[in-house]
């Protein structure tokens, strides 16, 4: 099938090779049929179903680009998160010790006096 494409636009499908086009139209043989839908994209004819325009339309392009910044947004909080639970054990430790410090040390001043 022939497919001739003018300001990145399909004007016209053609089983046959069609010599009167004007000069200005690109010519692409594809082997689709002219029951499929198709789209010109990145330089190239492509069924629409497989095209980015296609999951555009769909939203699942934009659905599948938030998806992925808030997996990244999650993993960024789950890295702080656990950095903050481990300077919190890290304190709760610290504070233990001190008590426990702080506890001989009263008793060893009260033994004193």
């Amino acid at each position: 099938m022939f497919v001739y494409v003018l300001n990145n636009k399909i004007v016209l499908k053609s089983k046959e090779r069609i010599v009167e086009m004007l000069p200005q139209h690109k010519e692409y043989q594809v082997n689709y049929t002219e029951s499929d839908r198709l789209i010109f994209e990145d330089g190239e004819i492509k069924r629409y179903e497989y095209s980015k325009q296609y999951h555009e339309d769909q939203n699942t392009y934009h659905l599948n680009k938030e998806l992925q910044e808030e997996k990244k947004k999650n993993s960024e909080l789950e890295l702080i998160a656990k950095n903050r639970i481990e300077e919190d054990c890290e304190l709760k430790k610290r504070s233990r010790e001190n008590d426990e410090y702080q506890k001989n040390f009263y008793l060893l001043k009260k033994l004193r006096w």
